[in-house]
C-alpha cells in the first residue's frame, strides 16, 4: 500500500507540470490532483481503522432500541387504571417476598412488614446486600414482588393498572 502511495505520488508531480506546460491544467488544478493522491489514500486508512467501531455502535444502537420499543406491563393510559389524584403517602409493605430474576437460589427480602404513615420518616439501614436498594426498587416499581403486597394509600401498587398520578 505504502509503494503504491509513492508511486501515485511520483506520477502526480511527474504528470502534473506536464500538463500545467501543455495548458491542460494550471497550477492551483496540479495542487489538488496532488493532495487528492496524497491525502486520500491515507484518510481512507485511518477510517478502515474505525470499521470494528461501526459495528460495536450498531449493535450498541440495536439495544437501545429494544429497550425503547418494549411494551410495559403497566398500562398508566388505559381507562381502567387505577388512579390517585392525590397521594398521602401512607405506605405499607406486607409479608413481601423477593428473588433477583439473575439470583433466583438468594432471597432479598423473606416476609418483609413495615407500615409508614404519611407524617413519618423511615431510615433503611443495613449492611450491604441486606435489601435497602430492593425495596426502594419494588416501591419504584422496577420489580414486582414475588408474593405480599405493597399498598399506597390502601391501593396494591403491583396491579398493572396502578398509577400513582393522573395523565389528564
Amino acid at each position: 500500500m505504502v509503494l503504491f502511495l509513492i508511486c501515485a505520488c511520483a506520477f502526480a508531480f511527474w504528470y502534473g507540470p506536464e500538463l500545467v506546460i501543455d495548458g491542460q491544467t494550471d497550477f492551483a488544478g496540479t495542487i489538488k490532483a496532488i493532495s487528492a493522491v496524497v491525502f486520500g489514500p491515507s484518510m481512507f486508512g485511518q477510517t478502515m481503522t474505525l470499521a470494528s467501531d461501526f459495528s460495536k455502535a450498531k449493535l450498541a444502537a440495536a439495544s437501545i432500541y429494544q429497550i425503547v420499543d418494549r411494551v410495559s406491563f403497566i398500562d398508566h393510559v388505559s381507562s381502567e387504571c387505577t388512579r390517585l389524584d392525590c397521594v398521602r403517602g401512607d405506605l405499607e409493605f406486607n409479608n413481601v417476598l423477593f428473588t433477583y430474576p439473575s439470583r433466583p437460589d438468594i432471597k432479598v427480602l423473606k416476609g418483609l412488614t413495615l407500615s409508614v404513615q404519611n407524617s413519618e420518616t423511615l431510615a433503611l439501614v443495613g449492611s450491604s446486600g441486606c435489601g435497602k436498594f430492593t425495596v426502594v426498587s419494588l416501591l419504584e416499581r422496577f420489580y414486582t414482588p414475588e408474593s405480599g403486597t405493597i399498598l399506597l394509600d390502601d391501593v396494591d401498587i403491583s396491579s398493572p393498572g396502578f398509577a400513582p398520578r393522573s395523565t389528564s
